[in-house]
C-alpha cells in the first residue's frame, strides 16, 4: 500500500502531541513519588510524636512517684517533730533528760535530722526573747533567719521552716533547714497570738534535706533523673536545697538529639510543696542516660520503609508503562502487518495458495520460536547445573593456592627461623593462620552449597542412630573436654539421611565448643511430642520437637535470629574458633526440610536449639536406646 494513501495520512500525528502524550504517561510516576515522600515524612514525624509522647508520659510516671516520695516524707518529719509536742502536752513537766531519752528513742536512727532541741521563752521576757538555746556554739535567737522563722510560728501558731542555713558543726557546702514547732500552755492551747503568753517555747529540728531525699528516694527504683529542690521565699543566692542527680556519675544534660530536638521544655516536672508555710519546688530534668533504654530507629525505619515502598511503587508504574509502550508498538506492527494482508488479499483475492504459503510460513515461525524457547530453557537449566557446581570448583581452585602458602611458610620456619626475627616468624605464623581459616571457610562454604546442589532423595532416618553415629565421631574431642552427654529417645523421620547427619553434628559441636571454662560441658539430647494428649507410646505421627540443650556460655535472646546468619559471630576469633557458618548451614537444612529451628538461651546459663517436626514428617516415636559410654535422659 502506497504511504501516501489517506488512510495513512489520517493515523499520523504531529511530533508535538506525541511528545505530550509521551509526557502524560509519565505523570502517575511524578505523583507516586511526590506522595510517596511526603506520606514517608509525614510517617516520620507521626512516630517521632508517638516516642515523645511515651517518654513524656514514662518521665510524669516516675517524676510524680518520686514527688510524692518527698513530699511523704517530709510531711513525716513534720509529724515526728508534732509527736514530742503531743509528748508535752501528756505530761505535767518535760526535764532535760525526759526530753533527750524521748529523741534519742524516736530520732537517734534518722540520718536526716542533725538534731532536736527545745528553744524556750524567756521567763518574764517579752516576745520572742529566748533563752539562749546553742547548738555547736550557734546562738538560734541570735540569727536573724532563724529568728524570722520563729517570728513566723509564734504568729501563725503553725509549723514554720526556716531558709536554707549552713548545718551546725558540718562543712561549708553542708545545708539545712530549721523547723520550729510552738508549744503553748496545754490549758490554753489554740489561743495562741502575737501578744499572748501562753508560748512555752519552740520544740526545733534541723533537717538534713540532702539526707531526707535520699532516704525518700531508697525504696524507688532509681532512674537517671537530676532532681531539685528549692524554695521559692528564699533570697537568690539560697534558693537551691538539693541539686543532685538521681544517680552518681551521670551527665544531666539531656541528649538523645536535644529530645528529637524539642529541647527542655516538655521534660521538665516541677511540683510545688508548702513546707512549714514556706513554698517549695521540687524540679526534675532527665540525665543523658534516662533515653538509652528508650532510644530506637523506629522512625528512621518508617522514613526508609515509606521511601522503599514509593520507589517500588514507582518501578512498578514505570515497567507498566514499558510494558505498554511495547504491547502498543506490538500492536501497531501486527496491525501494520494485517494492513498489508489485507491489501495483498483484496488485490490477489484469487490466489489462495499465496495465503496458504503465507500460514505456512507463520506456522514455521511459531515452530522456530518454540524451538527456540526449548533451547533457552536447556540453557537455563545448564546454567542452574554450572551455578551449583560453581561453589565446588571453586573452593577446590581455591584450596591450592592455600596448600601452597601454608607449605611455603613451613619451609620459611624450617629453613630460615634462623635468619628471621622475632617479627618475620611472627609474620609467617600470621600468614599460616589466615591461610588455615581461609581453607576452614572455603570448606565451610563448600558444606553451605551442597544443601541444595548435592541434596538426596528423603527416606526414612531414624534420628536415635544418627546421633549415636555423630557422638562416636566426637568421642575423643567429648573425653578431652570431660563432657556428659544425655540422649532420650528420638523419633524415624522422612529426610536426608546425609543432612540430618550434618545437622545434629552441628548443634552438638555447637554445644561442647561454646562451654564455660570453669565448668565440663553437660549436653541434653532428647524429644518431646508437640500434641499435649500423645504420650511416648502413641506419638508415632504427631508433630515432635527435637532439643539440644548445653550448660554453656548462653548469649543474649535479641541475637537469636542473628547467629543463624552467614558469618555472623558473638564471640570473638580469639576466645571461639569457627568461622560463622555452622548455624546457617543447620538453618538452610531446616528449610529444605520444613523443619522450624530456633534458639533459646541466657547469658551464663547456657543455650537450647529447638528442632520441630511437622506430623507428616515424623513415622515413628523411637524407644529408648542406650548409646556408647552415655545415660539416658
Amino acid at each position: 500500500m502506497n504511504p501516501d494513501t489517506p488512510g495513512q495520512q489520517g493515523s499520523s500525528s504531529p511530533p508535538s502531541r506525541q511528545r505530550c502524550v509521551a509526557w502524560k504517561r509519565y505523570v502517575p510516576i511524578l505523583l507516586t513519588l511526590v506522595v510517596g515522600v511526603s506520606f514517608s515524612f509525614f510517617l516520620r514525624e507521626k512516630a517521632i510524636d508517638n516516642q515523645k509522647h511515651h517518654l513524656r508520659h514514662v518521665f510524669e510516671s516516675i517524676t510524680n512517684n518520686y514527688s510524692l516520695l518527698i513530699m511523704n516524707s517530709i510531711k513525716s518529719r513534720f509529724q515526728a517533730l508534732e509527736s514530742i509536742r503531743s509528748f508535752y502536752y501528756s505530761s505535767k513537766t518535760v526535764d532535760r533528760d525526759e526530753f533527750a531519752s524521748f529523741v534519742a528513742l524516736y530520732f537517734n536512727d534518722r540520718d536526716d535530722f542533725h538534731g532536736v532541741l527545745w528553744v524556750p521563752l524567756a521567763a518574764g521576757a517579752q516576745p520572742m526573747q529566748f533563752e539562749q538555746a546553742t547548738i555547736a556554739g550557734c546562738d538560734l535567737a541570735s540569727d536573724p533567719v532563724l529568728l524570722s522563722a520563729m517570728n513566723k510560728s509564734r504568729q501563725t501558731g503553725q509549723i514554720a521552716v526556716s531558709e536554707r542555713v549552713q548545718l551546725p558543726g558540718g562543712t561549708e557546702t553542708q545545708y539545712g533547714v530549721y523547723i520550729f514547732v510552738p508549744v503553748y500552755d496545754k490549758d490554753a492551747v489554740g489561743q495562741a497570738d502575737t501578744n499572748s503568753p501562753c508560748l512555752q517555747g519552740f520544740i526545733a529540728g534541723i533537717l538534713h534535706v540532702d539526707a531526707l531525699v535520699q532516704s525518700a528516694l531508697d525504696i524507688a527504683d532509681i532512674q537517671p533523673i537530676s532532681i531539685h529542690v528549692y524554695d521559692d521565699e528564699a533570697p537568690a543566692g539560697k534558693k537551691v536545697l538539693y541539686s543532685h542527680c538521681s544517680l552518681p556519675n551521670r551527665q544531666c544534660d539531656m541528649s538523645w538529639r536535644r529530645f528529637l530536638s524539642g529541647e527542655r521544655g516538655d521534660m521538665q516536672h516541677r511540683t510545688q510543696y508548702l513546707a512549714g508555710q514556706r513554698k517549695w519546688t521540687i524540679s526534675f530534668e532527665p540525665c543523658k542516660d534516662f533515653f538509652s533504654p528508650y532510644r530506637t530507629y523506629q522512625s528512621l525505619l518508617i522514613l526508609v520503609a515509606g521511601l522503599l515502598v514509593t520507589v517500588l511503587t514507582a518501578l512498578c508504574f514505570l515497567m507498566r508503562i514499558g510494558r505498554t509502550l511495547r504491547i502498543e508498538r506490538l500492536v501497531a506492527e501486527r496491525t501494520q502487518q494485517l494492513r498489508t494482508a489485507n491489501d495483498s488479499l483484496e488485490a490477489e483475492i484469487a490466489e489462495g495458495q499465496r495465503i496458504q504459503v503465507e500460514k505456512e510460513r507463520l506456522l514455521s515461525l511459531l515452530s522456530v520460536a518454540n524451538d527456540e524457547l526449548i533451547e533457552s530453557n536447556d540453557k537455563l537449566s545448564r546454567s542452574n547445573h554450572e551455578l551449583e557446581d560453581f561453589a565446588y570448583v571453586a573452593s577446590h581452585d581455591l584450596q591450592e593456592p592455600l596448600r601452597k602458602v601454608t607449605a611455603f611458610g613451613d619451609r620459611l620456619k624450617a629453613g630460615y627461623s634462623d635468619v628471621l626475627d622475632e617479627t618475620g616468624r611472627d609474620y609467617v605464623e600470621r600468614m599460616q593462620n589466615a591461610a588455615r581459616r581461609m581453607s576452614i571457610l572455603i570448606n565451610d562454604l563448600l558444606t553451605y552449597s551442597r544443601v541444595s546442589s548435592k541434596a538426596q532423595p528423603f527416606a526414612e532416618v531414624d534420628l536415635e542412630e544418627t546421633v549415636r553415629e555423630v557422638l562416636e565421631d566426637l568421642e575423643v574431642h567429648i573425653e578431652e573436654l570431660n563432657a556428659t552427654v544425655q540422649v532420650g529417645p528420638l523419633p524415624c523421620v522422612q529426610a536426608d539421611a546425609i543432612q540430618m547427619r550434618q545437622l545434629m553434628q552441628n548443634l552438638i559441636s555447637n554445644a561442647l565448643k561454646f562451654h564455660k571454662s570453669d565448668t565440663p560441658p553437660a549436653v541434653k539430647i532428647y524429644s518431646r511430642p508437640l500434641d499435649e494428649d500423645a504420650t511416648e507410646a502413641t506419638a508415632s505421627g504427631s508433630a515432635v520437637e527435637i532439643v539440644v540443650e548445653d550448660n554453656g556460655i548462653g548469649f543474649d535472646e535479641k541475637h537469636a535470629d542473628q547467629i543463624f546468619r552467614m558469618f555472623q559471630r558473638l564471640h570473638g576469633r580469639s576466645e571461639y574458633e569457627g568461622t560463622g557458618v555452622g548455624l546457617a548451614v543447620c538453618r538452610k537444612i531446616a528449610e529444605r526440610h520444613g523443619i522450624a529451628i530456633t534458639a533459646k538461651g541466657t547469658a551464663g546459663v547456657g543455650a537450647r536449639f529447638a528442632l520441630t517436626f511437622a506430623s507428616g514428617s515424623v513415622l515413628s516415636q523411637s524407644t529408648v536406646t542406650n548409646c556408647k559410654g552415655l545415660r539416658n535422659v
